[in-house]
């Protein structure tokens, strides 16, 4: 009823996506706002929080991150994203972002020398 067309692609998204379900472009509007890859494709409620450690979008009766699992008090700090590294490493089997001092992924458990080549 109230969908909003994309101004890139033309396509036809539902009202709660904040970004294009086809292309990823903004919802109009929002190209102030800084919306972020997250686990729900785009669809950012108003109430949400985003967890400034690995930029995962949370609900909002979430107490800690759903993806890197900081409490939502240190995810929310501004001063959290000092700690973020260009030294990170990724674990190639479940994609999360790593801190270098890491031997393991802190999502999936596999260690670091396994992960890096999965």
């Amino acid at each position: 009823p109230n969908n909003w067309v994309c101004g890139s692609c033309k396509n036809s998204n539902w009202p709660h996506r904040t970004i294009c379900n086809r292309c990823k472009s903004l919802k109009p509007g929002l190209e102030n706002q800084t919306t972020r890859n997250n686990n729900n494709n785009g669809n950012m409620n108003e109430n949400d929080w985003v967890c400034l450690n690995c930029d995962n979008n949370n609900r909002p009766f979430r107490t800690e991150c759903n993806k890197c699992k900081l409490s939502k008090a240190e995810a929310i700090n501004p001063a959290i994203a000092q700690f973020r590294t260009n030294s990170d490493w990724l674990c190639m089997s479940c994609g999360n972002s790593n801190y270098p001092y890491r031997i393991a992924c802190n999502k999936c458990s596999l260690p670091k020398r396994q992960a890096m080549t999965a």
